[in-house]
């Protein structure tokens, strides 16, 4: 079974304190993902440059799609 999730955006202003491998100036968008449960899972990013999405403002892994990077982030949960 799908586990159904909310991706809700983040006010510009607390951009600084969610990112953490990014500078703000850098990120197109910032995401709050959260579980079925509503418990929040992480933060998905993307980027200005390059247009890819990063969880929670790492640059070390991109991922081509918001739904490639929503999965992952969910595996990484559990």
């Amino acid at each position: 079974m799908d586990e159904t999730i909310k991706v809700r955006p983040i006010q510009k202003t607390d951009w600084d304190a969610t990112l953490k491998g990014f500078p703000s100036d850098k990120i197109e968008q910032l995401l709050a993902v959260y579980g079925s449960d509503g418990e929040l899972v992480g933060a998905i990013c993307e980027s200005v440059a390059d247009h890819k999405y990063y969880i929670n403002g790492q640059p070390e892994n991109g991922y081509a799609s918001l739904q490639a990077a929503a999965t992952a982030l969910l595996k990484s949960k559990n």
